[in-house]
């Protein structure tokens, strides 16, 4: 038989058989056998275990108005890799993402392009973590009210201010007012 060249991924060939469920003769990938009649052969593949990481964090952030999210993979752990085996945790191509990027608690974060690397590592396969999350904590704004004079017996002037902090097309939804308890009818600074 000649060598298998054939691939399937999160599989491994295992062999030939004549029966499609592995319940026939089975014959050896490259060993040499009298057929006196031609001979269908089944590929026979044998799944690879499947390896997980836990201990793989989202990081909280301020509101950046993106879903962008971070991780703190400083304390993975590969479950499901065999004892000698040489498998590390590939972080290079990983990306995560909030649902949205509003302001939230406990927010899920979706993590994909995590691998598997080292000597062994095309001898599994690799589910990427789920069920992270972490907040979007709301970010500051400055509000900074401007200077106003007004003359003793004047009504009050029309409040006005300057801010700073939005991101992007964010802004109030309500514009701050100035309420004071007291009427301003003596000579100060307000």
């Amino acid at each position: 038989l000649t060598l298998n060249t054939f691939t399937r991924l999160g599989y491994s060939f295992s062999g030939w058989n004549t029966q499609a469920g592995g319940s026939g003769t089975a014959y050896a990938d490259g060993a040499s056998y009298p057929f006196a009649v031609d001979a269908t052969l089944y590929a026979q593949w044998t799944a690879l275990p499947n390896v997980t990481v836990t201990g793989i964090t989202a990081n909280n952030k301020v509101y950046d108005g993106n879903t962008t999210a971070t991780l703190n993979t400083s304390g993975y752990v590969l479950v499901g890799v065999a004892p000698g085996d040489v498998v590390t945790l590939v972080t290079s191509g990983a990306t995560a993402s909030f649902g949205d990027a509003n302001v939230g608690t406990g927010k899920s974060v979706t993590v994909s392009g995590l691998s598997l690397g080292g000597a062994d590592a095309s001898k599994y396969t690799f589910t990427q973590p789920t069920g992270l999350i972490a907040d979007i904590t709301a970010a500051g704004v400055i509000v900074t009210a401007e200077d106003q004079i007004k003359t003793v017996g004047q009504p009050d002037p029309v409040f006005t201010f300057t801010s700073s902090g939005f991101l992007g097309a964010d802004t109030f939804i309500t514009n701050p007012t100035c309420g004071v308890a007291d009427a301003h009818d003596v000579a100060g600074v307000y």
